[in-house]
């Protein structure tokens, strides 16, 4: 935190979007810099720091296109949540593509984790952490696991190599494939 003085107010940053006034109440960062700009300032200023607040925030986007998942030559249909692409990552619905593989899945609330077994392979995954555990092997994930709408949201290609399956991603198509071993 760092504190910055206006013409006669006093102000503590907590981030690009909020600081706190004397009186301690939360105040909007673009309101106490536009508040000291003159008016034709104040229109140059919206359009340079609208892009940087925009580009502070995490944003997780819903694909262009629904990607499809096929299992084995056969498609996952989705209900009610569609996957989602988080940087460069995929993340389906644990369930339905996990069970179309011949793995059991369970879930764990009180605990907030995940269960996926298939053959001799066990998959556990703690959702507020970034590390899962591969028949008790510690494997450090690129993304956590996500939930949506009830529905527990995971990498697919970390579970399902971890499954033993093989999967191939058409970005152009928006496709992706696993094959169970």
């Amino acid at each position: 935190m760092s504190n910055c003085r206006g013409s006669d107010r006093e102000f503590v940053i907590l981030d690009a979007q909020c600081v706190l006034n004397r009186r301690g109440e939360g105040v909007s960062a673009r309101k106490v810099f536009f508040d000291s700009l003159p008016r034709a300032g104040a229109i140059l200023a919206t359009m340079v720091f609208g892009v940087a607040f925009a580009g502070a925030q995490h944003r997780v986007r819903v694909p262009r296109r629904t990607v499809q998942v096929f299992v084995a030559g056969s498609r996952v249909r989705f209900d009610r949540v569609q996957p989602l692409s988080v940087g460069r990552r995929i993340l389906v619905p644990l369930r339905g593509v996990f069970e179309k593989m011949g793995a059991t899945v369970t879930y764990d609330a009180v605990n907030q984790r995940v269960y996926a077994k298939r053959g001799k392979r066990a998959i556990m995954l703690n959702l507020n952490r970034r590390v899962a555990y591969v028949n008790g092997e510690p494997h450090r994930l690129d993304t956590w696991p996500k939930v949506s709408k009830g529905h527990v949201l995971v990498p697919i290609r970390f579970i399902a190599e971890a499954l033993d399956a093989t999967v191939l991603y058409s970005a152009p198509n928006y496709t992706v494939r696993i094959t169970p071993h």
